[in-house]
């Protein structure tokens, strides 16, 4: 590895952070992810005592992580 190459990064763990919603609200939530290659699984947490809801399509590519995670906010 030349100095310049950075090695791989392993995304797996469990992540915070805050989705901004059109109401100007942040809304927190914490996702659980495992990464292999360039295949990301995982959960985002249940919100205020609901169920965990599964990602799909999680993809890995270059700086770029993708996944689909569909939630009804009452």
């Amino acid at each position: 590895m030349s100095g310049a190459e950075q090695p791989p990064v392993n995304l797996t763990g469990t992540w915070s952070g805050a989705v901004k919603l059109p109401t100007g609200e942040a809304l927190p939530f914490v996702l659980h992810l495992t990464h292999a290659g360039d295949a990301v699984q995982g959960a985002l947490e249940g919100i205020d005592g609901g169920g965990d809801t599964a990602i799909a399509d999680g993809r890995v590519g270059g700086d770029v992580v993708r996944f689909q995670c569909v939630r009804r906010i009452a």
